[in-house]
């Protein structure tokens, strides 16, 4: 019995040094308010664990958000990480299907797919990733701002004079 599992290992070991390379552009670019499709696909001679990286940035602080589908995959995780420190998990998810990370700051991210091909050859993977962000008020949406108050209250003090 102990055999069984050692060559099981062994096969893992030796099978999880390819990993499947992603189709789409590895570079998401920024995230903000947009959503950006995935897809990915496995060659015939590839092993059956998948991981794809993407990166992408944030202008602003917010939430990321997406969903995969797919044929002859079963992912098992959703993983984000600062591309800074990516040796540090910010934030997983073990149900992939549709995924949201909040309380981000702007920065740059990368996120990971994790699963498993049963079908080499045939599998392949799509969604979607996006972002909600609130953007950052520009100072001439103060200074426009005050200039309405100001005008308001100019109007009432010559109310008051009438």
């Amino acid at each position: 019995m102990k055999l069984k599992h050692i060559a099981a290992a062994a096969a893992l070991v030796v099978s999880g040094s390819a990993f499947a390379v992603p189709i789409s552009l590895p570079d998401l670019g920024a995230l903000d308010n947009v959503s950006k499709g995935i897809f990915g696909a496995t060659a015939p001679t590839e092993a059956f664990l998948l991981q794809d990286f993407f990166s992408f940035t944030l202008a602003n602080p917010g939430t990321v958000f997406g969903e995969i589908f797919s044929s002859g995959y079963s992912f098992s995780a959703v993983t984000l990480v600062a591309a800074a420190n990516p040796s540090v998990t910010l934030a997983s998810t073990s149900t992939p299907n549709s995924f949201s990370f909040g309380g981000l700051d702007a920065g740059s991210y990368k996120i990971s797919f994790l699963g498993v091909d049963s079908t080499p050859g045939s599998s392949f993977y799509g969604g979607s990733v996006g972002a909600a962000t609130a953007p950052v008020p520009e100072p001439e949406t103060y200074a426009l701002m005050l200039a309405g108050l100001g005008m308001v209250g100019f109007m009432a003090a010559r109310r008051k004079q009438s």
